[in-house]
């Protein structure tokens, strides 16, 4: 079974998670990491995967996916594997302000939905 973690769904696009999936497929190991960068390529900009299992690599270029810049590594545990994003320094950052706010949306949320549980008086400021 394929997990990817919700980090990735929701910073990388799904066409390339899935591209990320079609070579683990290929591979068959136990441990993968990508590293993902984007480059210009004449008017446009396209994506790289640097692809390292075990002490070997490899490197492809792909057209048609809007390029990201992240590492992230595949692991497999019995017959499952896992995607999840290896963070560099600016991408925790990037990673807490999210979570932060998507606390925020959850809390504010449970806030409006709960009911008052007791009445409120303003004092006249007479």
């Amino acid at each position: 079974m394929k997990q990817t973690s919700e980090i990735c769904e929701n910073f990388i696009p799904a066409e390339l998670i899935e591209h990320l999936w079609n070579i683990v497929e290929i591979y068959d190991e136990d441990k993968y990491v990508f590293v993902l960068s984007s480059r210009r390529l004449g008017d446009g900009i396209v994506q790289d995967i640097n692809i390292i299992i075990g002490s070997t690599s490899s490197h492809h270029t792909i057209y048609g996916y809007k390029p990201v810049n992240f590492k992230i590594k595949v692991s497999k545990t019995d017959d499952d594997y896992t995607m999840s994003l290896i963070p560099s320094e600016k991408t925790a950052h990037e990673i807490n302000k999210w979570m932060q706010r998507k606390f925020n949306f959850h809390f504010l949320k449970k806030i409006a939905l709960a009911p008052a549980t007791h009445q409120f008086r303003v004092r006249n400021a007479c």
